[in-house]
């Protein structure tokens, strides 16, 4: 039937090209797995027309057995304007699971800097997502130099030859890594599966098996030796996997629907990662408290009247018009919404005997039984159901979920299709109520998603274990789910399920407090985990939130740089550094923003950690992390919420490069408004700029978005009183009143109180810190001030003797990398 016809090879910058007559025998790196069912034998396999390969070799025991010969699937057949006509082989091997079309049409088109590929006939089903939930409008649609499908033109030719056969496309790259398909980094030296189906599935680390868990996100990057990237994004919605191959190649199959193919060009990650967003819609915009440490008690008159937030938890099954339900909605003022067992979720389907049925504290429902035969019995065990529920032993894509002849999108479509979207659904209609129902941004959190989900929501990594390599695991998906939009993120610290260590849950803290989402949450069945539970945990938790709560306003700036222009805010070291290779294989360590670079403790008994720092740059020893030189991370002295945080006053931490230069921004905003219109919203943005040497400090403070609402009286902010400049090797005697400078740690300090007000004489100020030779004759004189006709502020300042303590929250030590 027409649902299993459809699948189609495209090859990908090319190192095996098929030949026009088939041949007996494939080098084992490239062979496409023509019996991926487990259970086929060499019968099946001759009969379809496929090569059946008896010499079973044991040092490559991944390597397909029945595979493909080359002489399969289409060719070009003609071409026209932007379509091709692609004629299927007669001689080739037979659909394993279906019927192939005798002729497929392709086309493509370009979106902004993004490659459409389209592939007809097409099915009756397509991913159900307008236009506008992609963000995009006419002036997205212009025409840019890009490689033309079929054309061995960079950066992502395809092969003229093509295979066809159900649902399955199949890519061979020159490039030895891939990144992110299925939620993880891919080896290719072996061959693996990797499955993109929705299920509730908690992460298992310490034995990887190729299934993903809650999400689906059949995007991945590519990255070549060379630092050039690209990103190819199949949008299909239906259960899907793909097979990553030594060639380098990989497989990718989809049991139904429409096959669209984005290629984004890049070509550094960051490009790609940002022209995807253009296509699907930039990530939303968390509310300024979503960056807190999470998880308190419900006390939630006493929080919000402490300034804390309160996110309350539903699943899917909870009945609107439930009397529980409404009157607690009725009564707790709540301020996020977290939403789980989104898959979605339901225990028992299909099973005679279910898991609860033994549980004495539960009422007994009878088990959902979804049809085994007659009509509607192919959705549920269609020919081939993907390995990721043949590795889970059943034979029913119904597995702990609905069934899939039900229907979805008003009686529109079956859930068949439509249940790997199911997280990403509830996760639009969960973010407009929010803003509907309490009339701010909040947050929201999601188990499942989906492409595009980071436009509306954030997601947590799911149940994870208290092992070390749960924590690995979670620096990895942190990474990967920026890479697919979704920035505001995070693990369960010190581990969901099992009985964390004490060892375990100080680094997870200290690792947790660079993530996005940070909270520690626990079993109910297992010893307790809070960090009170002992004062080294404590203690640490204490330092790793204070030196969080410092940086917030650094941290909710990339947030809001991300949701205005696109991009991560945790990444992999290569999107900073693409042009050095050894970065390329760097997993467990990362870089928050352009300024950080995290190197987390993932070993126990370990009081040191061997990191990477990029070479031809200067990095700077802060606490818990480095900090790239050229760069100016925004502070504020942390206090026990992010209310009160807000209101202290601002530090300017500045990093000099190797000519004494930095940079860096701040993005504000009231934190909770809701953002309709980014045009229309009212948000300041600052830009800050250093130039350093011997004879002085400049620094530029210019705001460049909104700038009336200060003059205006329509937003105040907090006024500067601290900057510290690490790098500045040039001793000085003399210093002005609220200065002072360390030599062997080469850091100049400015601490004043009320130093420089944002909320008068802008939208540009300029200070200028000039050296004397010998020291003033008053010194406690007030520093001038003028205010040029042109609205430039300028503060002129003669250095005098006077000595400061070094800030608690910093202690740095210069690190240069030749």
């Amino acid at each position: 039937m027409a649902l299993f016809r459809n699948i189609f090879y495209l090859i990908l910058p090319v190192i095996l090209a098929l030949n026009a007559e088939a041949t007996t025998t494939v080098d084992p790196n490239l062979r496409v797995d023509c019996a991926p069912r487990p259970g086929d034998h060499k019968s099946d396999c001759e009969h379809r027309g496929c090569i059946w390969d008896d010499n079973y070799d044991q040092y490559r025991p991944t390597t397909p057995l029945c595979y493909f010969p080359t002489a399969t699937g289409y060719t070009v057949k003609s071409e026209a304007d932007s379509k091709l006509t692609l004629a299927k082989y007669t001689t080739g091997a037979k659909n394993p699971y279906g019927t192939d079309f005798d002729e497929l049409e392709l086309s493509y088109k370009s979106i902004g800097k993004a490659i459409k590929v389209s592939i007809s006939p097409k099915p009756s089903y397509k991913v159900p997502k307008r236009s506008d939930s992609f963000g995009l409008n006419a002036s997205h649609f212009k025409s840019i130099p890009f490689a033309i499908p079929f054309r061995f033109i960079p950066p992502v030719p395809v092969d003229e030859s093509q295979i066809q056969s159900d649902d399955q496309l199949a890519f061979t790259y020159k490039n030895d890594t891939v990144f992110s398909f299925a939620v993880q980094r891919h080896d290719f030296s072996k061959y693996t599966t990797w499955t993109m189906l929705s299920y509730d599935h908690h992460t298992d680390a310490v034995n990887p098996n190729g299934l993903n868990y809650y999400g689906v996100h059949p995007f991945y990057m590519a990255l070549e030796p060379s630092g050039k990237a690209h990103g190819v994004l199949i949008f299909n919605s239906n259960a899907q996997e793909v097979t990553t191959g030594p060639g380098p190649h990989l497989t990718y199959r989809t049991i139904g629907g429409q096959l669209d193919i984005y290629f984004f060009p890049g070509p550094t990650p960051e490009q790609v990662l940002q022209q995807y967003q253009q296509l699907l819609g930039k990530p939303y915009l968390p509310a300024y408290w979503a960056l807190n440490w999470g998880g308190f008690p419900a006390y939630v008159d006493q929080l919000h009247n402490q300034g804390m937030r309160l996110i309350l938890l539903f699943d899917p099954a909870v009945e609107v018009d439930d009397g529980p339900f409404q009157r607690g909605i009725e009564q707790i003022a709540f301020d996020g919404i977290w939403i789980d067992m989104n898959e979605p979720s339901n225990f028992g389907t299909n099973e005679d005997h279910p898991d609860y049925a033994s549980f004495i504290d539960h009422p007994y429902v009878e088990p959902l039984k979804c049809p085994t035969a007659g009509d509607d019995a192919y959705l549920e065990m269609p020919p081939y159901i993907t390995n990721g529920l043949y590795e889970r032993e059943t034979q029913y894509l119904c597995s702990k979920t609905l069934c899939m002849v039900g229907k979805t999108g008003r009686d529109t479509y079956n859930f068949y299709d439509t249940r790997n979207l199911y997280g990403w659904s509830e996760t639009v209609a969960t973010s407009e109520a929010l803003k509907r129902s309490t009339g701010k941004r909040g947050a929201v959190i999601s188990r499942s998603t989906f492409v595009g989900s980071g436009r509306h929501g954030g997601h947590w990594l799911g149940d994870n274990t208290a092992t070390w390599e749960d924590l690995k695991a979670a620096i990895i998906g942190v990474q990967e789910f920026n890479l697919f939009g979704i920035p505001y993120v995070g693990a369960d610290v010190c581990g969901f399920m099992g009985a964390t260590t004490e060892e375990l849950c100080i680094r997870w803290q200290q690792l947790g407090a660079f993530h996005s989402f940070y909270r520690n949450h626990n079993d109910i069945n297992m010893p307790p985990q809070d960090p009170a539970n002992w004062p080294s945990v404590a203690a640490v938790t204490k330092a790793a939130n204070l030196f969080r709560y410092q940086i917030l306003p650094y941290f909710y700036s990339l947030h809001f740089r991300a949701s205005l222009l696109g991009g991560s805010v945790v990444r992999p070291v290569y999107y900073e550094f693409p042009m050095d290779f050894e970065t390329h294989t760097l997993s467990h360590q990362f870089m928050l923003g352009p300024a950080i670079m995290v190197v987390p403790v993932t070993s126990p008994n370990v009081d040191s950690v061997r990191g990477y720092l990029p070479g031809g740059v200067t990095w700077y020893s802060i606490t818990q992390a480095h900090q790239y030189g050229g760069s100016i991370i925004p502070r504020q002295k942390p206090a026990v919420t992010t209310t009160l945080s807000r209101k202290n006053p601002f530090e300017l931490l500045v990093a000099l490069n190797n000519v004494g230069e930095a940079q860096g921004e701040l993005f504000w905003d009231d934190g909770e408004s809701v953002v309709d219109k980014i045009e229309t919203y009212n948000y300041l943005r600052f830009q800050f700029s250093v130039k350093a040497n011997e004879q002085s400090i400049n620094l530029d403070i210019t705001c460049t978005v909104n700038c009336q609402l200060i003059g205006q009286n329509k937003m105040t902010l907090p006024t500067l009183d601290t900057i510290e400049i690490l790098g500045y090797g040039y001793p000085t005697r003399y210093m002005t009143s609220g200065m002072a400078y360390d030599a062997d740690k080469q850091i100049f300090r400015v601490d004043s109180p009320g130093f420089l007000n944002f909320n008068k004489n802008g939208p540009a100020w300029k200070i200028v810190l000039n050296k004397k030779p010998e020291p003033a004759a008053n010194p406690t004189e007030t520093l001038p001030t003028k205010t040029p006709s042109n609205g430039l502020s300028r503060i002129s300042i003669s250095w005098q003797i006077m000595l400061i303590a070094i800030s608690f929250a910093v202690s740095p030590i210069l690190c240069r990398k030749s």
